[in-house]
């Protein structure tokens, strides 16, 4: 709204507060009788104004309520909770959080930083005195895939759920062995009744009660049935960190917790970024975080040094900065 001219000095007597103290008689009669607002037709618009603005004290004077003395009386009240009104205004959100964080005491997060050492050109990583290891859930589809047995890393958190069909009456005593090395960590799920897509259901089931009490976790389905891909796609668009195998040895931790050689760790490494498509992580520190997250955080500083300066070695990256290119075959 485009105020007009008493509006805009009505407005002014807000900000200014009229100064009573000073002289205030001859100021605002003169200005009263320049702008004639004792015409009521003239004057009715600001009068209304000055209601709205809850400017009471020149709304009552211009509307022939009070005497001018009384009206300096009631504006140097106003005056007075208008400042209390000014210092208790609220905070808005970005003002509170800045308090909260100057009230409350820092910590000291130490964070994995990639930095380059010029003077050797190579890639040295600072390292990271905090691992936070996410949890792998593996739901095995044994009615597709029958493993014999499998070796999880030590020391690491895993928990495997094994779905066994109605009509499967015999598991292999090595597969469970590794079962119970897992003692809390493993559990059993007999599919009962045989519908179709039955075990599926389970699984889908099974997952998303683990998720909701670990959405941070990493799920793993073990099967070779493509019908879970559509469930995983729509997943994994939600950010959920969720893959299917063929194989539990596909599952790029355990890949990666077999291989002993610095060759073999690459290679498991190029597929896995292979696999990523144009999701590649494009930052240095990314790629590091990257690595050491397919090694479940269990690289020291210099491990992850070699492993990207192999990778740069061999040409299938290329570091300008803090950036990567890749040169992926």
């Amino acid at each position: 709204m485009v105020l007009n001219k008493y509006e805009k000095i009505a407005k002014k007597y807000f900000v200014e507060d009229l100064h009573p103290a000073t002289c205030p008689s001859t100021t605002l009669s003169n200005i009263l009788n320049n702008l004639e607002l004792k015409d009521k037709a003239i004057s009715s618009r600001t009068v209304e104004y000055l209601k709205q603005q809850e400017l009471l004290a020149l709304y009552s004077y211009v509307s022939n309520e009070c005497s001018f003395t009384e009206y300096v009386s009631l504006a140097k009240l106003e005056q007075k909770n208008r400042r209390k009104t000014v210092e208790k205004k609220p905070l808005k959100e970005h003002q509170r959080q800045a308090k909260l964080q100057e009230e409350t005491p820092t910590r000291l997060q130490i964070n994995k930083n990639i930095t380059k050492a010029k003077q050797e050109g190579e890639l040295k990583v600072m390292d990271n005195t905090e691992k936070k290891v996410r949890k792998n859930y593996i739901f095995i589809d044994y009615e597709n895939v029958q493993p014999l047995s499998f070796d999880l890393p030590k020391d690491y958190p895993f928990k495997v759920i094994l779905f066994v069909g109605a009509n499967q009456i015999k598991i292999p005593i090595e597969l469970v062995t590794s079962m119970q090395e897992l003692g809390a960590n493993a559990e059993y799920v007999r599919i009962e009744g045989n519908g179709k897509n039955a075990l599926d259901f389970h699984v889908t089931f099974y997952l998303g009660r683990l998720f909701e009490k670990d959405p941070a976790g990493y799920f793993h389905i073990i099967s070779k049935d493509s019908g879970f891909d559509v469930l995983i796609k729509h997943l994994r668009g939600k950010k959920v960190l969720i893959q299917r195998y063929s194989q539990i040895g596909d599952i790029p931790a355990l890949k990666i917790s077999t291989s002993k050689s610095l060759d073999e760790k690459i290679q498991v490494i190029v597929d896995y970024l292979i696999k990523r498509g144009n999701a590649k992580p494009r930052k240095v520190e990314t790629l590091s975080n990257t690595i050491n997250s397919l090694f479940l955080r269990a690289l020291s500083k210099e491990e992850l040094e070699a492993l990207i300066n192999k990778l740069a070695q061999k040409k299938l990256i290329i570091i300008e900065e803090t950036k990567v290119h890749y040169k992926l075959s």
